[in-house]
């Protein structure tokens, strides 16, 4: 409806992005379109900051950290209050190993947008990296909170209790749960 409506290009290269995550799409041929998508943005837009949180997405994905750190970086400072890209940014610091700048990140990300599910089910990573199993416990809580019919909040506090906290018992009905809800958002309901 309108080819210049630069977020539109975005909305489609996550979209993308996802369905390589969660749909097994074909990763190399996804990521071209997405990527397609993105420069068709940033053409639009050069400052959109969204267009370089999803460009540094796709490029941690491809296992380019180096690149998906200074792109991170650009979104943050085209605009320091997007979540998204202090959420993102996290992940890939925490799977770098970089374990207190990823939680100055996903705290970061937290305090932007206190009412997103999915940030606060996150940041419950790297604590638990970090070793901060009831903090990472709350922040999953925390989660389902917001949003009840999460299944990976569910999945995540069973693992985290059944694997970091020798919790098993309470770790079984969670799982359990994960499954039923996936079921369900399977379904439609």
């Amino acid at each position: 409806l309108d080819p210049q409506f630069a977020l539109a290009y975005i909305g489609l290269a996550d979209t993308l992005d996802l369905e390589v995550t969660y749909s097994n799409a074909p990763r190399d041929a996804t990521f071209k379109t997405a990527e397609m998508a993105i420069d068709k943005a940033l053409k639009l837009d050069p400052d959109l900051a969204d267009a370089w949180v999803s460009s540094a997405a796709i490029a941690a994905e491809r296992g380019q950290y180096g690149r998906a750190e200074q792109l991170f970086r650009r979104a943050i400072e085209l605009n320091p209050n997007n979540a998204t890209a202090y959420h993102w940014f996290s992940g890939v610091l925490a799977e770098l190993g970089r374990i207190d700048e990823s939680l100055t990140n996903a705290q970061r990300a937290v305090d932007l947008d206190p009412l997103s599910a999915i940030i606060n089910l996150w940041f419950s990573i790297p604590l638990q990296y970090a070793g901060r199993f009831d903090e990472a416990d709350a922040r999953i809580r925390k989660a389902i909170e917001i949003d009840p019919s999460m299944p990976s909040s569910y999945r995540q506090l069973g693992l985290l209790r059944a694997y970091s906290m020798n919790r098993f018992a309470e770790a079984v009905p969670l799982l359990a749960k994960a499954v039923f809800e996936t079921i369900l958002d399977f379904q439609g309901h």
